[in-house]
């Protein structure tokens, strides 16, 4: 979809996120390649864990500003603003959100620990995975977008980051399958 969701209020409790993509070293490249599990245990023998989606979303959108459309405070769209900078595709580490996290959403997707529910026939149970490729479309890289992959695959435009503090609880429902019409 092109259209941000429904804004839902979500209370999350405190968390940190790495300033960059694991080894959270900004001398090193981003490890990649990895399935969701060696990800997991990568983080746990930093000290962390991998994040949740609402967690990594709220990192990327930054903190939240008044006077946005329906009233509700909401952050950017994009990590750093409401516009999609291609520049952010070619030099990550220079595009941060409003939390001074850098590169969220600009060059490579990235694993988190949440699941994406099946939708019926239609997708099986899969990993949910935030951000989007550098040479992905300027849609792919909203904060909230997600897409669902199969946890034990790896690529090379697939990293992590990782959370630390208690594991956040809170999801969102998945919306009611309906009928479609034409």
């Amino acid at each position: 979809p092109v259209l941000e969701p429904v804004l839902l209020d979500v209370q999350l409790g405190g968390y940190s996120i790495d300033k960059y993509l694991y080894p959270n070293d900004p001398a090193k490249p981003p490890l990649t390649g990895v399935p969701r599990a060696k990800a997991s245990e990568l983080c746990q023998q930093a000290g962390g864990r991998l994040c949740t989606e609402l967690e990594w979303e709220r990192a990327c959108k930054g903190p939240q500003v008044a006077g946005s459309p329906g009233g509700a405070p909401q952050g950017t769209m994009f990590a750093g603003g409401d516009a999609w900078d291609p520049a952010c595709a070619k030099a990550p580490a220079s595009c941060g959100s409003g939390f001074g996290v850098l590169g969220m959403g600009a060059a490579l997707r990235e694993w988190t620990a949440s699941d994406v529910a099946p939708i019926e026939n239609v997708q099986p149970k899969a990993a949910a995975v935030r951000g989007a490729r550098g040479d992905a479309g300027a849609v792919d890289h909203r904060c909230a977008r997600r897409v669902g992959l199969d946890a034990a695959q790896g690529a090379e435009d697939l990293g992590f980051r990782c959370c630390y503090g208690a594991p956040n609880a809170a999801t969102i429902p998945a919306p009611p399958w309906r009928q479609t019409f034409r």
